[in-house]
This record gives structure tokens, sequence and C-alpha cells, in this order.
């Protein structure tokens, strides 16, 4: 009633733009830190602050709203349109904060961006600062790379990645002095990185830590979550997903979970900008849908079903075959061409022997376990 008497209608429809023109007003000593202030901040480091935020070795920060309004000057209207819907997404939250009381003071440093090839990594973090002193660490999810995207596919069997490893070396020089409170945060895989860098980044940092926040990223595998070091984080642990979930619940997850609503269907839920918000937290459901639970145990059932070299041979093939067609990122794997198209056939008829019998094979063990699950039942939708 109090929210609908200041003119925002039904507010349990409002999304975190909305939000933001309803909260923005208020710096974090008048209305603390939530969880929606949280995604924000997770959304704005996707973006290429490189030359616009001191980087990781320098001592000096700059406002988020000069660090926006930099950014804003360097990019024309022509690469606004560019970068598919994440980084139109994330243009869109900058845009939406860097004015406001509560966000254009937060004070922003030790920025690093990292793509390597090479060693199939792309890493990404930022140090955030708002008024009342308190620090978060904010961790990129995938941007369009194909080097994050196989980072990705390399967590099913991978003890760590590299990105992983990284997320760790910053966190610890980061925050190797210091007592005031921290909180690390991060969308898709950058909620992953959060995580294992909480986990692994010392006893020093773990006393420090607030909060760490999973948004709808993927989990670890069995041995991880066994570990004491993994169980001390849980109670600051807070993992949120949207219905319809895939990435956020590959992998195993030891701790509860929040479902949000979304206005988005299927795969698209994944879209921070969908989530739902009602007042200074997000809506939640009371579970996940059918057609996600469908696919998260076939999934499971899949990736379990393989040994590691098995694992590792399919992610390389399949790359491999992505790379030979010419695609340089995903923007260009969604929006297949019949020439992109026949070009990936030809990679794969030009791929050796083995390496296209395992690709076909691990497919082949994908839509055996689909077909396995249509017949338990548990596909319902």
């Amino acid at each position: 009633d109090r929210l609908r008497s200041r003119g925002l209608g039904d507010v349990y429809k409002r999304q975190i733009i909305d939000y933001v023109a309803w909260r923005g007003d208020l710096d974090f000593t008048a209305s603390p830190f939530n969880e929606v202030d949280s995604l924000i901040l997770t959304q704005l480091v996707y973006l290429d602050f490189r030359g616009i935020v001191p980087g990781i070795h320098s001592r000096s920060s700059v406002t988020l709203e000069k660090a926006a309004e930099e950014y804003f000057a360097g990019h024309s209207n022509q690469a606004e349109e560019s970068g598919g819907q994440l980084l139109k997404d994330c243009r869109m939250v900058l845009k939406a904060v860097m004015g406001t009381e509560r966000f254009k003071n937060c004070r922003l440093s030790r920025y690093i961006e990292d793509i390597s090839e090479e060693k199939e990594y792309q890493f990404s973090a930022v140090k955030i600062v708002p008024e009342d002193g308190s620090i978060y660490i904010s961790f990129s999810g995938t941007d369009s790379s194909l080097a994050g995207w196989k980072e990705n596919f390399n967590m099913s069997y991978l003890a760590r990645t590299p990105g992983q490893e990284r997320a760790v070396q910053y966190v610890q020089k980061v925050l190797e002095t210091g007592r005031k409170p921290v909180c690390l945060g991060g969308h898709s895989k950058g909620g992953n990185l959060a995580v294992y860098a909480a986990i692994k980044g010392g006893k020093h940092i773990q006393n420090r830590l607030r909060a760490v926040y999973n948004f709808d990223g993927p989990g670890f595998n069995e041995d991880m979550v066994k570990q004491e070091e993994y169980q001390n984080i849980l109670p600051k642990l807070h993992t949120l997903i949207p219905q319809s979930s895939v990435i956020g619940m590959l992998l195993e997850h030891e701790e509860d979970y929040t479902v949000v609503e979304s206005t988005e269907k299927g795969l698209l839920q994944h879209r921070a900008l969908s989530w739902k918000v009602m007042g200074s937290h997000f809506v939640y459901s009371k579970g996940l849908s059918q057609s996600s639970i469908f696919w998260n145990e076939t999934l499971k059932q899949w990736i379990a079903g393989m040994e590691k070299q098995e694992k590792k041979e399919f992610v390389d093939a399949l790359f491999e075959v992505i790379e030979t067609a010419g695609i340089k990122d995903t923007d260009q794997l969604y929006k297949l061409t019949p020439v992109r198209l026949m070009g990936l056939m030809k990679a794969i008829d030009e791929l050796p022997e083995k390496k296209r019998e395992t690709l076909s094979e691990t497919i082949r063990k994908l839509a055996d376990e689909v077909g396995k699950a249509k017949k338990n039942g548990r596909n319902k939708t």
C-alpha cells in the first residue's frame, strides 16, 4: 500500500530498472544494501571499463557516475546496439543508476579484464565501495568470447578452472589488508567465481565476509561441496535462480537456493533484467518449473555417465568444430546463417575420425538420456 501511494502501481511485476527508479533517491545509510542492489552491481562488471576504472595494481578509484560518463562518451550509438542482449541490458542498468543518490558515489577500482584463448579462460572483476564504506567485489559472468564458454564446459571435468584460480588471486590481492565487511557476488559464471573465491580465499577473507551472492551460476563437483571450506561459507551463501534455471542448476549445490519469478520463459530467464522485484527483494516462487527439473536431471545424468577424459575430448572436439567454421563468438553461433551452418557441417566432416566419433557418440548419449527421462515420466511439459 505504501508503494502504491507513491504511484508505483503493481510492484509485483516490476523489475530492477523500476527498482532503481523507486529506491535510487536513498543512499545505503538510509536504506540498507539488499539482494536487488547486489544483482545490479553484478551487471556493471560485464562492461568494458578499461582505461576508465583504475586497474588492479592502482590504489586510486573513480565514482560510478564519473566512470559511466566516460564509458558512454567513448561508445558511439552504433556500439550501443552491438554486443548482444547481455551488453544492451548492462548498459541500460548503468544508465539507470549513474545519476542516483544510491549508486552515483560508489567508488570503482581494481578493475581487471583478462581473456586468454590459449589458456581457455575469460576473467573480469571490479571492486565497488558504497558510501557506507563496505566492499563489494563483482565477478563477471561469461561474455560472448569462445574462451569464456569453453571454460564453462571445462568445469564439467576440471577440479578447478583458470578463471577460478584468478578469482582467488584477485580477492587475496585486493583484500590483503583491512577489516571492513566484504560481499562477493556474480551473475552466471561470475556467481561460481564468487563462491570459489570465498571458499579458497583464506581465513582472513572468510572472517570479513558479510555475504556471497550467486545469481544463477553453476555449482561445483561433489568433492568440492564436501570440503570444510565450502561448508564454512554456507551460512553466508545466497544462491538465487529463476524458475526455468538450467545454467544455475548445473553441477552440485549443497546450499539452499531461492527461486525467483521472471517475465521471460525458458533459457531467457537467465537474463537478470527479467527477474521480478517487489519492494527491496525479488518475487519468490514455490519451486522450479517442470522443464528445469527435467533438463537438470537429464544433463546431470549425462555428465555423470562420462569419464573425465571423455568429457575433455568432447569439449575439445566441439570447440574445434566451432573455431574451424570461422565462428568467433557466441553471438555468431546464436545467429547461424546458412553459410555458417554449412561451415559447421564441413568442419565436422574434416575432423579426424577419432574426434568425429567422440563428438557423435557423446551427443548420442545425451539423446539417450533425454529418451530415458521421457520414458521415466520426468518430462511433464
